[in-house]
């Protein structure tokens, strides 16, 4: 089977190369001479498997540097973009559907806090069955999750509005 890869030893042991070294060596010390010297040349026997795990080990590496001059890229910017964004709010009206979802947020939160004072009375009052105090238990977490979700849109939308 043709190697891909030239060795070039091979045409070296039959091509007499003459060496620069003043006409010190005669004979056989020329000989063995040489054979140290092709002895010094490396040889490189690379498999196709080699080469493609080569190849990847370079994508990958590049992958990374690039990846690290993205990031770096983005730590650059400067961030009076994300304030300027926000600032866009302040000159915008609020939409009609922006308008009417505002309205329905504070009826639903007020009913959601209404809701978390009657559990948390009944919570107190110690007249509750166990599977009664289980179940409000667990809901009043919920509802604490649900007007803090609702009080931040209000406040996002109040912010356009004001």
């Amino acid at each position: 089977m043709p190697s891909a890869f030239h060795d070039s030893r091979k045409e070296d042991r039959h091509r007499h190369i003459p060496h620069d070294d003043g006409g010190k060596r005669r004979g056989s010390e020329q000989q063995q001479g040489q054979a140290a010297d092709e002895e010094d040349i490396p040889l490189l026997v690379v498999r196709p498997a080699e080469i493609l795990e080569l190849q990847r080990q370079h994508r990958h590496i590049a992958n990374q540097q690039e990846a690290e001059q993205q990031h770096e890229k983005e730590q650059e910017k400067p961030k009076e973009e994300k304030t300027n964004r926000v600032r866009l709010n302040d000159k915008r009206k609020m939409t009609f559907k922006e308008k009417k979802e505002f309205e329905e947020l504070e009826a639903l939160i007020a009913k959601l806090e209404q809701e978390k004072a009657d559990i948390e009375a009944a919570l107190c009052s110690g007249t509750l069955s166990v599977d009664e105090l289980t179940e409000k238990s667990k809901r009043l977490p919920e509802l604490n999750d649900l007007i803090d979700e609702k009080t931040m849109r209000w406040l996002e939308l109040s912010e356009i509005e004001g």
